[in-house]
């Protein structure tokens, strides 16, 4: 955050107010602030990149969540609720995920918290034309999947794009028959692979 910005932040927690983009009249604050941060506060304080005064204004009750790694237990409900989320968004209708893939997670350090959880479900989505996703698909090794290692971070668009080019791979390239896997439209359907420039070549690209 910029030393700018914190400084209108700290206005708007002390005045309990402030004004629209573009306009000139002043509003009340009432929503209640709520922030997350993965840095050290302290530290940058220290360093004099973070403003005493609005972290101070910040610290009213802090509530220290630990890594993945060490709250394991949680993994099997975020696990579900992940797969919900990415059921929605690529329309896939994942109902489960094995008990081995589950051991897996349930072994594995997590470096990147549950974002790298999220991500690693993400992942394996785009991979599967299953309704239950596998131990191979979840790339825990990061060297055992070539596919998926050298595509770590991608952005949900890139993501959707990975999911119709393997599932036009998977079908032929028979865009009826894909689409309704997709459960999407056929002029949808033409429009994604127009949107995201897509034809053979790109399957031939990543072999």
């Amino acid at each position: 955050m910029s030393q700018n910005l914190q400084v209108k932040l700290l206005r708007v927690l002390q005045e309990k107010e402030f004004e629209r983009v573009g306009g000139e009249k002043t509003m009340p604050m009432t929503a209640r602030i709520i922030a997350a941060t993965n840095r050290n506060l302290e530290q940058l304080v220290k360093e004099g990149k973070f403003r005493e005064d609005l972290f101070y204004r910040l610290k009213v009750l802090m509530v220290e969540i630990p890594p993945l790694r060490d709250r394991k237990e949680d993994i099997p409900l975020l696990t579900q609720y992940f797969l919900l989320k990415i059921n929605d968004t690529l329309h896939k209708e994942i109902r489960a995920i094995t008990d081995e893939a589950l051991e897996g997670f349930l072994n594995y350090s997590w470096p990147g918290n549950v974002r790298e959880l999220e991500n690693k479900l993400l992942q394996a989505a785009v991979l599967t034309t299953s309704n239950v996703l596998q131990l191979d698909r979840l790339a825990l090794n990061y060297e055992t999947n070539r596919r998926i290692s050298k595509r770590e971070l991608l952005s949900l668009a890139e993501m959707e794009r990975e999911h119709i080019l393997a599932i036009l791979e998977h079908t032929g390239w028979q865009k009826t028959k894909a689409a309704e896997i997709l459960k999407i439209s056929l002029p949808t359907l033409y429009s994604k692979i127009e949107n995201y420039k897509l034809s053979i070549k790109n399957v031939r690209e990543q072999i």
